[in-house]
């Protein structure tokens, strides 16, 4: 049973779960991949195995109509033959006929003697066609023998092939069931890292709407304490102008634009040192992102964990950027703010800890994703044993095939030239014995002839005979050369019917052999397609072998990214270490601004004074000389931050130029590999059609060399047969050239021996026998001359064979060196494109390294003037902070100063008062209601001056050494943890 794929892929593809494991899309890949070349490949074989059996009908068809001509022209050959011995027949018995005319007149005795040569040549003839029949018989056996070895060989061979096949199936099958088995194993574990990763995913989710809810109820509750500050601020801000006067208002107006000036400056400074520092936080992001963007194709789930914490910076940048705006408007609500941020940044690190967290878990999936490299590792040395046993098997398979093909074809050739030679022994013997016969035949004769006078003049002498006794022996004779006659004609039937039985011996003995032949053929087939297969399997082993390359490279390429991964998450974890450094800066910069407030609180309650004492002037003047080494200051300060805001734009402009070079390399880095995967195609299609042209060029190869072969067995069929046709010429021939001589030597023999009297008859015989002989010469002129026409139509056949088998040659080695070119010309074009590759792929390598190299350099170089800025600030901020120290103690001192004076001056006027006050009773009663109120009133600053001072008291040292280190420790224990 297949399991579908979409029923295997099913969870990674549904609605529910958009985001799609690496892993499973990979075994998708190879899988969908495998199965096009699957389908690609048995198409292949289809249409090979079609070409296939259409050559082999073709040449099934002209070896049918091949051996339907032989067969046509040896039967008429055989019919001609036939023919021929037929009318031989007919001349023997006319012979015989006219000889046993004359041998009525002659003597008993030589009959006799005839017939008893008759009886010896028919024993001679019948132990020769027995001597034959029996050679026959045992060479028939001895085929019959041949025959079952034969069988017996192919029908072992079967077995063992139809072993083998099994072992193979059942070996594939177990192959398959395993590998079902595993890959079931492996769908288990990606479901459950699937499910895993999901409740990952939600809890995140539940975790951002909680951080979201959070934020928004942090915000509104912000914007309500804003509201209620400006509320206020505007009634302290009433409050303070309807208590100040106007020569405060005079006097200090000077004072506070610079003070103000000076607060703004140092805001405007900061503010350019926080965009500074974004800016770089920035730019190491997008640098950041660069990167990441080589690798989203193979680290989606990370990529969208960054995005997520990219969007919650973009959020945070977009918070601290209303915070800015908000600090330009009040100073109080500035601190809020910052008091927000922090809680934001504290959200941010517990997100980013869920994200190390996520992290965790994708390394736990790296893992499993490296477990299941190793198991594909496994497959691939099974699938190597697996090829080398097949490769065994090949060769054993091979070897064992061209044995046996070796075999059968040195035993047919063996049975082909034992059969030839059989026939032409028994042709000769035939011959021989008949050429025998009648040369017997033609001594009979003579002796006949020569006998025949001397018969006479016996007959003339003896008169004595009687008429009576003389017809009684000659009817006696008669009837015994009646029965004589009777005899031969039963052994010449025999003989007929041997000789047809003979001939069908002969006719199965052929069809034996044609028998043999095509199953020669049929195994010779077999054996292509076998090979064919075997060539198929190895195809598409090497396919699944490249598949297999495939999927190590990327598993390689990924474990490379999972250590930049780490990399990345220490350069992560070093800059949340500088953000809560420069968290830290903005804590002291708050703190800072407090003391600021109640600095300029206590030089407004001392300028006030300043107008009613003038001991303070000089302490005054005192003041405005640190004032103005504090400008001094400042503009060094100024000065250094420009010189840093400078910096900081050449590091932006080389950033700039860096991402620029960076883009470029990539656009570089991504023509390169459309070019490499241009290339692989080509020389995946040139291989293609080499293999295609190969294996069509071999096919023909095959088809000629196969034409080749039966056109010379029919050369050799007809050579044989001509040969057999000019023997048989040369015999009668012969025969026609000894009856010349034996009918001269019978004419001259009755010519000498003829007498008077039986002169006239003998001249009619005479004419009889010339007519008879000179018609049975032209009959056999005709037959040479028609045998002659046969032998020139042959001739001519043969010439035409011969031609068509030149070119066939000439076409073979044609075509032997068109495919010698042409696989000389695919190796020199597969050489240049290895060439080609591996210098793209030496280059692509060199300019990966180079830029790995450069951003390396240029990230540590960032990192370290990142390191000497903030060190250069947390500098400043330490000597503004011990300078702020001492003008606190200094302004602690001038207030115990002025408290010990108000003192005083209280004292020295109740005094005063106490003596003048029966003096003014009468004539200013409202002064002393004023004086008293303006005592009140200044005392009354001087009590909330002192409760101020207690309310806001200066940060000691000792506190801010205690809190230094306490952020030192932090930072070293978040180091451990990293």
């Amino acid at each position: 049973m297949e399991v579908p794929l979409d029923w295997f892929f099913r969870p990674f593809y549904s609605d529910k779960y958009p985001q799609r494991d690496f892993i499973s899309s990979a075994l998708y890949d190879t899988r969908l991949a495998f199965e096009q070349e699957k389908s690609k490949w048995m198409k292949e074989l289809d249409a090979e195995r079609v070409i296939h059996s259409r050559a082999i009908e073709e040449l099934k068809n002209e070896l049918k109509i091949t051996t339907s001509q032989k067969n046509y022209k040896l039967g008429k050959l055989i019919s001609e033959l036939y023919s021929v011995k037929q009318d031989v027949k007919k001349i023997t018995k006319e012979l015989e006929d006219s000889q046993t005319s004359r041998a009525s007149e002659g003597s008993i005795k030589e009959m006799e003697a005839e017939l008893l040569v008759h009886k010896e040549t028919a024993t001679v003839l019948k132990n020769a066609i027995e001597t034959v029949v029996s050679e026959k018989n045992n060479s028939v056996e001895e085929l019959n023998k041949q025959l079952s070895s034969e069988r017996e060989i192919k029908q072992n061979l079967e077995k063992n092939d139809q072993k083998m096949r099994d072992e193979a199936l059942s070996d594939l099958k177990k192959n398959a069931d395993l590998k079902e088995e595993k890959l079931t194993s492996l769908h288990d574990q990606l479901s459950r890292s699937k499910k895993d990763f999901d409740d990952l995913v939600k809890k995140y989710q539940g975790y951002k709407s909680e951080l979201e809810s959070n934020v928004k109820k942090e915000l509104t509750q912000s914007e309500e304490k804003l509201i209620h500050l400006k509320l206020e601020y505007d009634i302290n801000q009433k409050d303070a102008l309807k208590k100040q006067e106007d020569l405060l208002k005079e006097d200090f107006a000077s004072q506070l634009t610079t003070i103000l000036n000076e607060k703004d400056e140092l805001q405007s400074t900061l503010g350019s040192v926080r965009t500074d520092l974004e800016n770089l936080t920035q730019s190491h992001n997008e640098l950041r992102k660069e990167k990441l963007e080589l690798e989203k194709l193979k680290l989606k789930e990370t990529a969208s964990f960054k995005e997520n914490n990219s969007k919650l910076r973009e959020e945070k940048s977009v918070l601290e950027e209303k915070v800015q705006n908000l600090l330009s408007e009040t100073s109080a609500i500035q601190s809020q703010l910052e008091a927000c941020e922090r809680g934001l940044e504290k959200v941010l690190m517990s997100n980013d800890l869920k994200t190390d967290d996520m992290l965790l878990s994708l390394s736990q999936h790296f893992e499993n994703f490296h477990r299941v490299s190793e198991k594909l590792y496994e497959y691939e040395t099974e699938i190597e044993s697996l090829k080398q046993s097949v490769e065994a098997y090949e060769i054993q398979t091979t070897e064992l095939i061209s044995k046996k093909v070796e075999n059968d074809d040195d035993k047919i050739n063996e049975i082909k030239q034992d059969m030839e030679k059989k026939l032409t022994e028994l042709a000769e013997e035939k011959g021989k014995e008949i050429w025998e016969l009648k040369s017997q035949i033609a001594k009979q004769h003579s002796r006949k002839d020569s006998v025949i006078p001397d018969n006479f003049s016996e007959v003339a002498s003896t008169c004595s005979i009687s008429r009576s006794d003389e017809q009684n022996r000659l009817a006696d004779c008669e009837g015994y050369f009646e029965e004589r006659y009777a005899k031969l004609k039963i052994l010449a039937v025999k003989l007929k019917k041997r000789v047809a039985e003979l001939e069908a011996l002969r006719k199965a003995d052929k069809d034996k052999l044609l028998a043999t032949n095509n199953n020669m053929s049929n195994i010779q087939s077999a054996f292509d397609e076998l090979g064919e297969e075997v060539q198929a399997k190895k195809s598409f082993i090497k396919v699944v072998e490249s598949d297999l390359k495939k999927s190590v490279e990327d598993l390689q390429k990924d474990e490379s990214s999972q250590g930049y991964i780490l990399e990345l998450k220490k350069t992560v974890d070093s800059y949340h270490e500088k953000e809560e450094i420069l968290e830290n800066a903005k804590s002291l910069d708050t703190e800072l601004e407090t003391n600021k407030k109640e600095l300029k609180e206590l030089r407004d309650l001392s300028d006030t004074k300043e107008q009613r004492i003038e001991v303070l002037e000089s302490e005054l003047e005192q003041k405005t000389k640190a004032k103005n080494h504090l400008e001094v200051q400042l503009k060094t300060l100024e000065s250094s931050l420009q010189d840093e805001t400078d910096n900081s734009e050449e590091i932006q402009k080389k950033l700039s130029d860096c991402s620029r070079q960076l883009s470029s390399c990539e656009l570089q880095l991504t023509e390169k590999n459309s070019e490499l995967s241009e290339l692989r195609e080509k020389l995946q299609n040139d291989s293609l059609l080499a293999a295609e042209e190969t294996q069509v060029l071999r096919l023909k190869n095959d088809s000629l060399q196969k034409k080749v072969s039966t056109l010379e067995e029919e050369v050799r069929r007809k050579d044989d047969s001509f040969k057999e046709m000019e023997a048989s010429l040369k015999d009668l021939q012969n025969e026609f050239s000894s009856y010349k001589l034996r009918a001269q030597s019978v004419l001259r023999q009755s010519k000498s021996t003829s007498s008077k009297d039986s002169e006239s008859q003998s001249n009619e015989n005479k004419s009889i026998e010339n007519s008879q002989y000179e018609r049975t010469i032209q009959h056999l002129n005709e037959k040479i001359e028609t045998l002659r026409n046969k032998l020139a139509s042959s001739d001519m056949d043969k010439n035409h064979l011969q031609e068509d088998h030149d070119r066939l040659m000439q076409r073979h080695s044609s075509l032997l060196e068109e495919m010698a070119a042409k696989e000389i010309a695919a190796r020199n074009k597969h050489e240049e494109l290895v060439n080609t590759i591996n210098q793209t792929e030496s280059s692509l390598e060199e300019l990966s390294i180079q830029h790995k190299i450069k951003a390396e350099e240029k990230a540590q170089y960032y990192e370290n003037e990142i390191q000497q800025i903030g060190s250069k600030h947390f500098e400043d901020i330490s000597k503004l902070q011990k300078q702020i120290d001492d003008l606190d103690n200094k302004n602690i001192m001038l207030h115990l100063s002025l408290q010990e004076q108000q003192n005083l001056l209280a004292s020295s006027s109740v005094i005063q008062s106490k003596d003048s006050s029966p003096m003014l009773e009468r004539e200013a009663p409202e002064g002393s209601v004023e004086q008293t109120s303006g005592m009140n009133s200044r005392q009354s600053p001087a009590i909330s001056q002192n409760e101020s001072m207690r309310d806001h008291s200066p940060m000691p040292l000792e506190k801010l050494l205690e809190s230094v280190q306490e952020l030192e420790e932090s930072k070293g224990i978040v180091n451990i943890i990293n």
